[in-house]
C-alpha cells in the first residue's frame, strides 16, 4: 500500500499513513468503528507526537470532519435521586475529550 495523505482531526493536521494492521497482518484499508492499529508520519514542525491521542479521527482531506460548538443530545437516565434541571452543568466526553457542558 502506499503511503496516503489523510487529515487528524481535532488538530487539523496533515499525516501519512505509512501502513495499516489488524491482528498483526497487513490491511489496505479500514472502515469506521474497526479497530486497527495505524502507522503514520508527520511533519515535526507543526506537531509532535505528545499531540496525537486516543480519539483522535483520520479523514480524507477533501471531506474532513467538521467540528461543531453545540450538539444535541438524548438523555435517557434511570434510578435518579436528584432531578436534572434546566441549567444544571454537567461535563461532557467524547472519545479522550472532557468538556464542561449545561442542560439546556
Amino acid at each position: 500500500m502506499a503511503e496516503s495523505l489523510m487529515i487528524m482531526m481535532p488538530l487539523n493536521k496533515e499525516v501519512k499513513v505509512k501502513n495499516i494492521e489488524k491482528g498483526g497482518k497487513q490491511k489496505d484499508y479500514a472502515v469506521a468503528g474497526e479497530l486497527v492499529e495505524v502507522n503514520i508520519t508527520f511533519n515535526k514542525k507543526d506537531m509532535d507526537s505528545d499531540f496525537i491521542r486516543a480519539g483522535a479521527v483520520l479523514g480524507d482531506p477533501m471531506y474532513p470532519v467538521h467540528q461543531v460548538s453545540k450538539i444535541r443530545v438524548k438523555i435517557i437516565v434511570y434510578d435518579l435521586d436528584l432531578p436534572i434541571l434546566k441549567g444544571t452543568q454537567v461535563v461532557v466526553y467524547s472519545f479522550s475529550n472532557k468538556v464542561p457542558g449545561r442542560i439546556s
